[in-house]
């Protein structure tokens, strides 16, 4: 049955589920959970980051749950988004070290 209130579309809630890379994941966190409570806060969403062992099968990628009200999804999907695009360009700007250390044995490899 197709409800044509209109006032039922300022209370619609649209779910998206997307696949981030495992090594950016703590980004859309951020630092002590900071960032996803400032988005969760402003866009009245729930954004969900599954744990580190919870991965789309056959990739490393984790799964970002959006819930988010209709008039509100392009922001919570822009700002995941936008983490993700930062987290990839700073890997990219940071030198790689040619001589890393083993943390374990504290030698060259």
């Amino acid at each position: 049955m197709l409800n044509r209130n209109p006032k039922s579309k300022r209370n619609e809630r649209i779910l998206i589920k997307v696949l981030v890379p495992g090594n950016v994941a703590g980004s859309i966190i951020g630092k002590g959970g900071e960032a996803i409570k400032q988005i969760k806060k402003t866009t009245n969403s729930v954004i969900r980051v599954s744990s580190r062992d919870e991965i789309f099968p056959f990739t490393d990628e984790r799964i970002v749950l959006i819930i988010s009200p209709a008039e509100k999804i392009m922001e919570s999907i822009s700002f995941v988004h936008s983490k993700i695009r930062n987290a990839k360009s700073e890997q990219i700007d940071r030198p790689v070290n040619q001589y890393a250390r083993c943390a374990q044995c504290k030698r060259e490899i």
